[in-house]
């Protein structure tokens, strides 16, 4: 399989229950990586998105899972309310699902969340120059790759039913202490004067106000 490609069947999304799994809980993640992350970095990241044309479909994603999944089930978003996503475990095999959210695994993308509808797929010029750039500055663990709906938009993420289910709905605004009630998850990277910056399109509440308890 090309290392810059990404070529799904039945038994890739299979290896995805392994790789969800092998993820870190959102409270063992690091979630300021964001705050400390050297400009050449971001511009490096940033280059490499706005090259592929990737900027519009999708966004960096803070590596992180809320439970551990059984053997044969995938986490699968469903957003029949635009407004309302609805990502929860499902048995593999029972409809037809599309990557959304993408890991580097030995050197090479994978997805480990998929979505109900389908979704825009990664180019090989921005697969290849994301996976050089997160291995080259040790981020391969904490960084993935993820669709994102929009640039414009907020989604805020709560737990249900202890992680088997999260609840992200979109605000037309960011909340009064964002980062005190929410962890900062997905990223678009936006280009203005030449200077690369983060905004953040998603927020995983945190344990006081969402309930994580890592598994």
């Amino acid at each position: 399989m090309d290392v810059c490609e990404i070529n799904m069947n039945a038994s890739e999304i299979d290896e995805s229950t392994r790789r969800y799994n092998s993820i870190r809980h959102i409270d063992q993640q690091y979630p300021d990586w964001h705050r400390d992350v050297p400009y050449e970095v971001l511009r490096q990241i940033g280059a490499i998105f706005h090259n592929s044309g990737a900027d519009k479909d999708f966004g960096l994603v803070l590596l992180h899972r809320h439970t551990r999944l059984p053997s044969g089930f995938v986490m699968v978003h469903t957003r029949d309310d635009m407004r309302k996503d609805i990502c929860e475990m499902e048995v593999v095999g029972m409809r037809e699902v599309f990557p959304s959210s993408y890991l580097l695994d030995d050197a090479q993308f994978f997805p480990y969340e998929f979505s109900a509808a389908r979704t825009p797929r990664p180019s090989s010029t921005l697969l290849c120059g994301l996976a050089e750039c997160l291995r080259m500055h040790h981020l391969e663990k904490t960084l993935g790759l993820a669709n994102i709906p929009s640039r414009d938009q907020l989604w805020l993420e709560t737990m249900q039913l202890d992680g088997q289910r999260m609840v992200s709905e979109s605000v037309p605004h960011e909340p009064e202490n964002f980062d005190i009630h929410f962890v900062q998850t997905e990223w678009t990277i936006l280009m203005t004067n030449d200077v690369y910056s983060l905004r953040a399109v998603k927020g995983c509440s945190k344990p006081e106000v969402g309930g994580h308890k890592p598994t």
